[in-house]
This record gives C-alpha cells, structure tokens and sequence, in this order.
C-alpha cells in the first residue's frame, strides 16, 4: 500500500469515527451535545462583537440571555474599549433605546460583576450606572450579580474604595423594585461579611436595612 492511499484511509478511518461518535452523542446524550453547540454559538457572538463592536443592538440581547464563561470577558472589554475609543459610548443606535456603552455595561452587570469591579478600566462606568442597571435586572439577574460582587466587596487593602461601591449599589437597590426584597439584602451582606463596611455604606442611607 503506498503511503498516499495509507494516508487517505487513516483519513476515512478518523471521519468514520467522529461521525460515530456524533451519532451515539446524539443518541444517547443529546443534551450534552446541545449545550456544546449552543456554547459554540455564544463564542462566534462574543467575538463578532469583539470584531464589530457596533453590533451591539443585535448581540447584546441575545447574549444576555445566554451564560457567558470568564474567557468572554476579554472579549467584552476588548469591544466596549473599542466603542470608548470611537466615541460611541452614549451614541443611541435608536431613539428610545440603550447606548452602546449601556449595553455593554448592563452585560457586564449581568455576566461580570465581580470581574468589572477589579478592573480599573470598567470599574467607575459600571458603578455610576447602577440604578440604571439594578432597574434592568429580573430576580434572577439581581441575585446572580449580588452573589458575585459580594466576595469581591470584601477584600480589603483593594485599590478603589468599597464603601462608595457598595453605597451606590444599596441605593440602587432601594430606589428599585427590589427594595423590599430582604433576601437579596442578605444576599449581599452576608456574602461581604463585613459588618463595618457594612455599617459606612449604610451611614448615609435611608431607611435602614
């Protein structure tokens, strides 16, 4: 046999094989399968925005209804860089809806929070945003993004000061829907665990939770 057609069938042989493959995932674990190819389709958004990051207005929607990893993360900042360096961070693709850098603050807020209040390039537009974002959450979201920021919130000896982050947020949170919500108070609190930064976010805010 000469090596052209050895070389041909180990090809055949290996399509022969993941086309198996294929069929007994399909098979006998469909749901496995699905979540791969969904995954795959949330990676091919993530990195067209990372490419058109204009094209918020179509993907920003579609991606907040999708769970994101951390590897989308960069690709997220990397595409609100690029609005910010265009000038487009509060150009309104329509008159009544979102800005682009609102977009992708609300994806942040959803996705990312922990990570975008460690960063010091997302930080602040993120946190000066918070009633808008609180306001745009469902149960879910909020619960999700208080269970992320609360162990970052408690790290001490960080560059930024958490007191302000965390007394923006509880405002936000008392100026919105959920301000009667005592579970995801707790959410917070008992995820920062720290009854003294606590106390200074609270020293100014009415009424009390």
């Amino acid at each position: 046999m000469s090596d052209t057609v050895r070389s041909m069938s180990e090809e055949v042989e290996k399509k022969k094989n993941e086309v198996s493959e294929l069929v007994d995932m399909i098979n006998t674990n469909f749901d496995t399968l699905y979540e791969r190819i969904r995954r795959a389709d949330t990676r091919a958004y993530v990195k067209r925005l990372e490419q058109v990051p204009l094209d918020d207005m179509n993907i920003g929607d579609l991606l907040l209804a999708r769970d994101l990893e951390d590897e989308d993360y960069v690709a997220l900042k990397n595409a609100y860089m690029k609005v910010i360096e265009m000038g487009k961070e509060n150009y309104r693709p329509s008159f009544t809806g979102p800005s682009h850098g609102e977009r992708y603050r609300l994806l942040f807020f959803q996705h990312f929070l922990g990570q975008a209040i460690e960063d010091d390039a997302i930080r602040d537009s993120v946190v000066d945003d918070f009633d808008r974002l609180v306001q745009c959450c469902f149960d879910n979201d909020i619960k999700k993004s208080l269970s992320a920021i609360a162990p970052v919130l408690s790290r001490r000896n960080v560059p930024y000061d958490r007191v302000i982050v965390l007394r923006k947020l509880l405002e936000a949170l008392d100026k919105s829907e959920f301000k009667d919500n005592q579970q995801l108070y707790d959410i917070l609190r008992n995820g920062i665990a720290d009854e003294d930064l606590w106390s200074a976010a609270r020293a100014t805010i009415s009424p009390q939770q």
